[in-house]
């Protein structure tokens, strides 16, 4: 499964921060998707929040994800990447940190 993310919210509502997963699908019709493109968001969701929960408990298995996609753990983010990532709470330098 291959997708991407539109968004990840984490808002601080007092009793601690709590992620997100948004994803919006588009389509040409001004109506709400059919039961099966909906089925199908709900299921993508999922899998999203089944991988997060891996990489947040340090269960995922990184260095196979990093050569299945033929990336390097220590590649440089961008400064925008950078700074995202430390407004939300997690600074970081490069692809994979060091725990």
């Amino acid at each position: 499964m291959v997708g991407v993310i539109d968004q990840l919210r984490m808002p601080d509502n007092g009793e601690g921060r709590k992620l997100t997963l948004v994803d919006t699908k588009t389509h040409g019709q001004p109506m709400l998707p059919a039961e099966p493109q909906y089925r199908n968001g709900r299921l993508q969701l999922k899998f999203y929040k089944h991988l997060w929960d891996n990489m947040v408990s340090n269960n995922f298995p990184s260095k196979q994800f990093y050569e299945h996609f033929s990336m390097d753990p220590q590649h440089k983010l961008s400064d925008e990447v950078k700074m995202n990532a430390t407004d939300s709470g997690f600074p970081a330098q490069v692809l994979q940190q060091q725990c």
